[in-house]
């Protein structure tokens, strides 16, 4: 749902039927109502909720002060508030890129009649820097130099300093045919570790088709880092089997 300061809905986009009796007039009563509590909120203790987790599903909010709009983005709990920030980022980013950004643009009765092209843009727009995003804020944390990304498609992504793309293409190569040998004995292998000089590591996590490698330094514990790491394999799983299911 996207939604102008006023509270009314601008813009209804639903994947999955919710069993209601009349979907979109339920949609935009939810819509009034989260604008309720977010004002409420903002009244009371001068925070803005960000993330509402319910009984069976989950909801993340995302502003742009200068258009005065509001996604809000229903999604599995299992998402969690990381994923489904950053898709409710990419939506209202691509949103305001196609209509602008001046509160005038959204103002008043305006009627959902007037954004109904961008439905044909949103699938892919929704996801077009999400991996850009996920990266960044790898390559960001203490202890990590580069990380590089391989898609389903067999693209790369990223950037590691001093090991051309080549060289991890053939080290991921390697991992899956090990992997692939392993399997029959139930005996998977999800990361390995190489130690390419005294100052770093690299380290490659496969999840499917797709593999994440990161280069670490050996003077930061792998404690400082580990974590952002599996986390970015978790994002960078949701983001594939959310880019598959949009193809399909």
């Amino acid at each position: 749902l996207i939604i102008n300061h006023a509270g009314l809905v601008i813009f209804i986009r639903s994947w999955i039927p919710l069993g209601l009796i009349d979907e979109e007039k339920e949609l935009i009563r939810m819509g009034s109502v989260f604008h309720a509590l977010q004002d409420q909120s903002k009244q009371s203790t001068r925070c803005t909720p960000t993330y509402i987790e319910f009984t069976t599903v989950a909801s993340s909010f995302v502003f742009n002060a200068n258009a005065g709009i509001m996604c809000i983005l229903l999604h599995d709990i299992e998402d969690g508030s990381d994923f489904g920030s950053l898709l409710a980022e990419e939506i209202l980013k691509a949103f305001t890129d196609k209509f602008g950004s001046r509160k005038e643009a959204f103002a008043g009765a305006v009627h959902m009649d007037s954004f109904q092209e961008f439905h044909q843009i949103l699938p892919e727009a929704m996801t077009r820097n999400v991996e850009r995003k996920i990266l960044y804020r790898l390559q960001s944390t203490r202890g990590i130099k580069g990380c590089m990304f391989k898609t389903r498609s067999g693209g790369m992504a990223g950037a590691i300093s001093g090991v051309d793309e080549f060289s991890i293409g053939a080290n991921i190569a390697d991992l899956e045919a090990a992997s692939d040998l392993l399997v029959p004995r139930s005996d998977g292998i999800d990361w390995i570790s190489l130690t390419i000089s005294k100052d770093y590591i690299i380290y490659i996590h496969r999840f499917g088709e797709c593999s994440l490698v990161s280069q670490c330094r050996n003077n930061v514990s792998k404690q400082k880092y580990i974590h952002a790491i599996e986390n970015a394999v978790s994002l960078l799983i949701k983001l594939s089997e959310l880019e598959w299911k949009l193809q399909g």
